[in-house]
């Protein structure tokens, strides 16, 4: 698999907090610098062509080579020279020769001789002319071809590496393109990150808007059915009531009960529980009520009242008299009453001083206060006196 010299992504922050990409593999043909011919990319083959090029141009050396080439010629011409001399003294030694034999020939034959060494000699000397016009059109047509094949070196040479600045050039361009493209990529990311971080924030936003309504709604339908139900317990309370004064206390206990049903925090509605739990004998439940709506009011004053009447009827004088006392702390409605029952409780604890003190209090709220006068014509002389 071909790795993309081109294509990063970015896979993590190091602990420097640095960014740190990963190469991809190459996408071949659905990428537009794929060379379908090749099958390779160009960036690649583009590489491989330059690398190429260098290598042979390291190669070649075109000035040794032209000096070598000359220095053959040179030498060549200088050998060809050289066997001319030899030549041409090989003659000269021979025609001394002939000369020597000449003289010893008869006059007729001699000018025949003589003619035939002249002729010999003109054929000899022209084809050592023609043959060094010969040498010396080589020299100039292989000077030529070495000067041709310089030139177009040279001119390949300058091609090439104007190929080369060529491809230089476009892969810089192609750099510059993808750096570019990478960072608007990175520009255009970065911005849809802001964007979505935006969105992500407005949609929090929303969802707390929705949250809160959703609250505001639910508090507010919570509060509706609370007054609602208030409402109801109110009117089972008020229905408990018409019955008790009725006489009809086994309904008027189930009105009280479905009162504390609707509102479990109605303490009013327990305190008259308690009541008609007492007018039933049921004294228990009847002791459970009053203690309910005490826990839930804890300054309901006739409640500790009825609480005390409970506790005295079952003869616990100490803590009937104790709830007598915190119904007249609590500012019961009948004040009167209240310390005429604080009175009787005392009086049966003989506590006859704080029982005369009681009822004494009772009459002077209401003289007629029948049950504070009766607590007094209970007390003997002897202790009135006392008193």
């Amino acid at each position: 698999m071909t790795i993309c010299p081109i294509i990063l992504k970015q896979t993590k922050k190091n602990e420097n907090g640095l960014e740190e990409w990963e190469r991809q593999p190459c996408l071949e043909e659905a990428c537009s610098l794929f060379y379908a011919k090749k099958k390779k990319c160009s960036l690649y083959h583009n590489s491989e062509a330059i690398h190429e090029v260098r290598n042979i141009m390291d190669r070649i050396d075109f000035v040794s080579s032209f000096q070598v080439i000359k220095s053959g010629l040179d030498a060549l011409q200088t050998g060809l020279s050289g066997e001319i001399r030899a030549h041409q003294e090989e003659i000269k030694g021979r025609q001394d020769v002939i000369q020597e034999r000449i003289g010893q020939i008869p006059g007729e034959l001699s000018g025949k001789v003589q003619d035939l060494i002249q002729a010999f000699s003109g054929d000899l000397n022209l084809s050592i002319q023609a043959l060094q016009v010969e040498v010396k059109a080589l020299n100039e047509k292989l000077s030529g071809k070495i000067q041709e094949t310089l030139s177009a070196s040279e001119a390949r040479l300058e091609s090439m590496e104007k190929e080369i600045e060529k491809g230089w050039r476009q892969g810089e361009e192609l750099h510059s393109m993808v750096s570019a493209g990478r960072r608007e990529a990175v520009e255009k990311m970065e911005a849809l990150m802001g964007k979505t971080h935006e969105e992500m924030r407005a949609l929090a936003d929303g969802q707390r808007k929705i949250e809160s309504y959703y609250d505001d709604q639910k508090r507010l339908l919570t509060e509706e059915v609370v007054r609602r139900k208030k409402e109801e317990s109110r009117e089972h309370n008020n229905q408990g009531v018409v019955f008790f004064y009725k006489g009809a206390h086994e309904a008027s206990a189930l009105a009280f009960e479905k009162a504390v049903a609707c509102d479990p925090e109605y303490a009013e509605a327990f305190n008259n529980l308690g009541l008609a739990y007492t007018e039933l004998d049921r004294p228990e439940e009847a002791v459970q009520a009053f203690k309910k709506a005490l826990s839930l009011r804890p300054d309901l004053a006739e409640a500790y009242n009825n609480l005390g009447l409970l506790y005295y009827t079952a003869m616990d004088y100490e803590r009937a008299s104790e709830m007598f006392s915190k119904s007249l702390d609590q500012g019961c409605r009948d004040q009167s009453m209240g310390y005429a029952n604080f009175g009787n409780s005392l009086y049966q604890l003989q506590r006859y001083e704080e029982a005369l003190d009681a009822w004494s209090r009772a009459l002077k709220i209401n003289p007629l206060n029948r049950d504070a006068k009766k607590g007094l014509s209970l007390l003997k002389p002897q202790e009135q006196g006392a008193v």
